[in-house]
Order: C-alpha cells, then structure tokens, then sequence
C-alpha cells in the first residue's frame, strides 16, 4: 500500500485557512439575512396568532357567563367567583405584585393610549407571567376545579385594567 503525502508551506496554509473562514463567515451572513427575514414573518403570524386566541377565549369566556358583553366589560358573579377563589385578585390588588404589574402595563402602552388599548396590554402582561411562580396557585385552581388556566387570566386583565385606570372593580350579575 502507497502512503499519500502532502507538503505546503505555512504561508499555503494560512491562505488556505481565511479562504475557507472567509467562505464560512459569508454564507453565515447571507443566510442570516435569510433567517431574519423569516423571524420577522414568523413574528407577524405569532401576533396575528395571539390576536385569534383571544377571540376564542373572549366568545368563550362570554359563552360561560364569566364577562358581559358590552362596553366596557366587565366580569359576572361567576367569573368574579373564578378570580377570588383562583387567588388571582390577591396577585392583581395585593400589594405584593400590584405596583409591578402596573409598571409593566404602563410600559408596553402605546403613546395616546385608549382604555380599550389598556384592557388588551393587560391582558398581554398577565399572559407574559402564564409561567411564573406567582401564579402557581391560579394554575392549580384551574387544574384542581377542570378550568382553562387562560380564561381566569383574561377575567384577571379586567382587575388590571381598573387598577390602572384607577376605576373601582364592578361586578355583574350572572345572566340566567
């Protein structure tokens, strides 16, 4: 058998390691470019995504008795029920969470905001915490008494929303 031998010099050797680093780096940045065009459209479809859901979850939420349909919404003696016995009013008006929750609604607002524009970013902050300790207790209501998690936590943005408004929380009556 033949033994295959390869001599360069160390200058070839260079050469050849930034030809082929150069050719890595330039096609790490074209298809970088490739992948941020795609992160953006995926972003685009996460929030037309997001905005379905909670269509869903508001006919649903409505179909269960827990808001009133109308102007501004509000939730119903059941839905209120949900809200303290889920612990989740605690979270919103106690005074562990309150000011940082406010905080973090007053940040992602948009400028001129509507009230309308303030029950919606509620609903978005509440939904950014779904995984945080804090709500353990709200999970394990919903597990416990065979409730959507997501359907307390759309009750909960209504509380968030009078909080920042500085409106009194008013509950309707259940609709038979």
């Amino acid at each position: 058998m033949s033994n295959l031998e390869i001599n360069i010099g160390v200058v070839s050797a260079i050469s050849i390691i930034f030809v082929i680093c150069g050719s890595l780096i330039t096609i790490a940045w074209y298809a970088g470019s490739k992948f941020a065009a795609i992160e953006t459209s995926l972003v685009w479809i996460k929030g037309d995504l997001v905005k379905l859901w909670a269509a869903i979850q508001g006919k649903e939420a409505k179909r269960q008795g827990l808001e009133t349909p109308g102007s501004p919404v509000n939730p119903t003696q059941k839905g209120s029920t949900w809200l303290v016995e889920s612990g989740l009013q605690n979270i919103i008006d106690g005074d562990q969470y309150k000011s940082m929750l406010l905080e973090k609604l007053k940040a992602i607002l948009p400028p001129n905001h509507t009230e309308y524009d303030v029950q919606e970013k509620a609903s978005e902050v509440l939904l950014s915490f779904k995984d945080a300790a804090m709500m353990g207790e709200v999970k394990e209501y919903a597990f416990q008494n065979g409730l959507e998690y997501d359907l307390i936590l759309r009750l909960g943005r209504l509380l968030l929303r009078d909080n920042f408004l500085g409106w009194p929380h008013k509950i309707n009556p259940d609709k038979p």
